[in-house]
């Protein structure tokens, strides 16, 4: 049954639903230590959004992580992934764990968890009774359609593609109960191991530790990388655009990685990309990418003085990661030529 549902799920890209996902006595002591855990408010799962709900995060993953984090699981949570991953999910890696709660008036938005094609989502419900009169549903969308809505039955599980937009349903006024769901966030072993190397060099070099916009500088790199390889581009544009600025560029001129360790970056991106990225962070932009965008290269001005030659190849690729950098902090728009060219890399 195992390899069946997850086999089914990644081929049909449709949710599937597991009763009965835990024996009954883990199920039980996990519905026990989420209910006696200490809830956070203020959790969003649609940032858009000017409302959260109330969370516990159990594996300190973060949205951007793919590495596994099963080790920071404790206690039946630690049980409960294990019975997962030998029995539903195979070959998978945990990227998250945690706990969301929602009462009357503190509602779900639709959202998605992953842009990663690959990633899995399981949400598991926990409250021992449920009445349909509650609402609470959790709700997977096609479009503008419902492909799926599920009442929060006791010991179910719904699995799904982390991209697919879904949301839980706000309860009802007359629900007297926490509405209590646990998430367990996963990807294929070894589904990517650019990325994996790339996350690891950020880990080493302390970039979730420097702010940037909406966030730390981690959170931006992967998903600029994550951004380009949903794009399609090339793996070396990839990892350029996941590292496009550990060196400081005109614009952040933090460094998170001092030039010393050259050789370092080299191994874990490659050299070509590594050149994109001693390009990217050493000229204006983005006016002169946006000027020059699909033309057959250019002479581009170095923000310390000079030029530089490129070629159209390196033009084309340092224009890709400018889109992605600029779309991930909602700023493209305001460059005609590069919002043209990301949109036709997307359509």
């Amino acid at each position: 049954m195992a390899a069946a549902v997850e086999m089914a799920v990644v081929a049909a890209m449709a949710a599937k639903v597991i009763e009965s996902i835990f024996p009954q006595e883990l199920a039980s002591s996990l519905a026990s230590s989420i209910a006696s855990g200490s809830w956070n408010h203020g959790w969003r799962s649609n940032t858009s959004m000017g409302y959260g709900h109330w969370n516990q995060d159990l594996a300190n993953g973060e949205s951007w992580n793919g590495l596994d984090v099963s080790r920071s699981l404790r206690g039946p949570f630690k049980e409960a992934w294990d019975y997962i991953s030998s029995v539903h999910l195979n070959k998978y890696r945990l990227i998250r764990c945690y706990a969301n709660a929602h009462t009357h008036g503190v509602e779900g938005y639709p959202h998605t968890d992953s842009i990663r094609k690959d990633d899995l989502t399981l949400v598991c419900y926990l409250n021992r009774e449920w009445k349909r009169e509650w609402g609470g549903e959790t709700v997977i969308f096609e479009g503008d359609n419902i492909s799926m809505a599920q009442l929060p039955k006791f010991n179910r599980g719904i699995l799904f593609h982390g991209a697919d937009w879904h949301c839980a349903r706000g309860v009802s006024r007359i629900c007297p109960e926490l509405r209590q769901t646990l998430m367990f966030k996963c990807a294929p072993e070894g589904i990517d191991l650019h990325r994996d190397a790339l996350q690891k060099l950020l880990n080493t070099f302390g970039a979730y530790f420097i702010k940037h916009r909406n966030g730390v500088l981690t959170r931006h790199l992967m998903a600029t990388y994550d951004l380009l390889k949903r794009s399609g581009q090339p793996d070396g544009v990839c990892m350029a655009g996941g590292a496009h600025s550990v060196f400081g560029t005109s614009t952040f001129k933090e460094v998170c990685i001092d030039r010393d360790h050259r050789q370092t970056v080299e191994q874990a991106i490659g050299y070509n990309a590594l050149h994109l990225v001693d390009l990217f962070s050493s000229i204006k932009r983005a006016h002169q990418l946006d000027a020059y965008a699909g033309q057959n290269g250019a002479w581009l001005e170095l923000f310390n003085g000079g030029n530089v030659s490129v070629s159209k190849i390196e033009l084309d690729a340092l224009c890709m990661i400018e889109c992605a950098n600029l779309f991930d902090q909602d700023e493209l728009g305001q460059w005609p030529r590069l919002s043209q060219m990301w949109k036709e890399a997307n359509s």
